[in-house]
């Protein structure tokens, strides 16, 4: 039961931070639209991106970003945990063979 609410816990951990960062990316998306919203627009335009507004992009910006990031720390967190999973058999390959001279 401990287990099951430390995994609620943990997802909820998570959630709230992926909402907070795409909050803050549609914040300086808003921004940015402020400064220079039409230069930004004009150029999604030109490769076919149209009908959004700067908020919406910064918020997806923040999005695919915060993905990434976790898909990274993932892959890492995976390879940490199956370098520390070795059977007997890996260490015993890993031994040195005498050379032959």
């Amino acid at each position: 039961m401990d287990s099951i609410r430390k995994l609620v816990e943990a997802m909820f951990i998570s959630l709230m931070t992926i909402l907070t960062i795409i909050l803050f990316g549609a914040f300086a998306g808003w921004f940015v639209g402020l400064l220079i919203g039409k230069t930004v627009l004009g150029l999604l335009a030109v490769v076919g991106i149209t009908g959004f507004k700067m908020w919406q992009i910064g918020a997806f910006i923040a999005f695919v970003g915060t993905f990434c990031q976790l898909s990274a720390i993932l892959a890492t967190a995976e390879e940490i945990v199956s370098d520390r999973e070795e059977s007997p058999n890996d260490a015993v390959q890993r031994e040195e063979l005498p050379s032959e001279e």
